[in-house]
């Protein structure tokens, strides 16, 4: 196998047995560019393979089949037919791959394994979480110390139980399934922290992040239950203490929008009118009648 027009590359290849883990023998795992009409030379593949565009596009050939594929696509192959990728014309392919040997036997991975047996291919949407691992995974080849396997071994089961999850639909169940009063919490804890601390929370991130709670989840979790986003609870919470200020204060908007973290004074404009159904001005005039 050749790498023509290669823009970079960390690439690393192993010998069966070198990284033995429960769910399979890593052989290949790699991050790789090639520029426009780059190409991964035809070559047979000898393992199962999990490749994902982080940007770009290109032409995956294997037997007598091609697909396109491009940034946020997964591609699973397995072992045996020939194979070949060749990136577009009119833009570099940027890509993550792991090559391994499965171990259908593990019990950890063997649903996915067994909704797969009848397949030699397929590909999916990332829904968030595969880059991440594919990330997380690069890194710990990086640096590789004693603990290092222990972590493969739990990013790629991760891996393998979305990719299935994925495949089954089940990533997109809605919360309605998630435990209620789990999410009831959430959404209790989110209210009282965003009414305590409104004044310089900026983002959704950072309130989930200081809760413990994944972004998805608390925004999933507070939409249904609220029927309204976090951002929309925050941003009303900021406008009705504006509205107050604007009618017991003499501070200028400016002022106003900078006490309560505005990016600027146009956003804060915008989203006063948006809940108040009048600019900022005409509300302290007709609140001063």
């Amino acid at each position: 196998m050749k790498i023509t027009n290669k823009l970079f590359s960390y690439d690393r290849i192993f010998a069966k047995g070198q990284i033995s883990l429960p769910s399979g023998d890593i052989l290949q795992i790699a991050e790789l560019s090639l520029i426009k009409n780059g190409e991964i030379s035809e070559h047979i593949q000898h393992c199962d393979e999990i490749t994902y565009v982080v940007s770009g596009k290109a032409t995956v050939y294997y037997d007598d089949k091609c697909l396109e594929l491009s940034k946020g696509q997964i591609h699973y192959i397995k072992q045996g037919p020939n194979h070949r990728i060749v990136a577009d014309s009119e833009q570099n392919f940027h890509y993550f791959c792991i090559g391994f040997v499965p171990n259908a036997d593990e019990v950890s991975t063997r649903v996915f394994f067994d909704t797969i047996s009848n397949m030699q291919d397929f590909v999916l949407e990332d829904e968030g979480n595969i880059q991440t691992l594919f990330n997380l995974l690069i890194n710990e080849f990086y640096m590789r110390d004693e603990e290092s396997n222990v972590m493969i071994q739990c990013y790629f089961c991760q891996m393998l139980i979305l990719l299935y999850r994925i495949l089954n639909g089940k990533s997109k169940e809605k919360l309605s399934k998630v435990n209620t009063s789990t999410s009831n919490n959430a959404v209790y804890q989110t209210l009282k922290y965003i009414d305590k601390h409104y004044i310089k929370l900026t983002s959704v991130k950072e309130i989930a992040k200081t809760l413990s709670y994944s972004e998805y989840y608390l925004s999933h979790a507070f939409k249904e239950k609220m029927d309204m986003t976090i951002k929309d609870y925050l941003l009303q919470k900021k406008i009705m203490i504006a509205a107050e200020l604007l009618k017991t204060s003499a501070m200028s908007i400016s002022d106003i929008a900078e006490q309560l973290h505005f990016s600027s004074l146009h956003s804060f404009g915008v989203a006063f009118k948006r809940y108040m159904n009048m600019s900022a001005s005409e509300f302290r005039k007709k609140t001063e009648l």
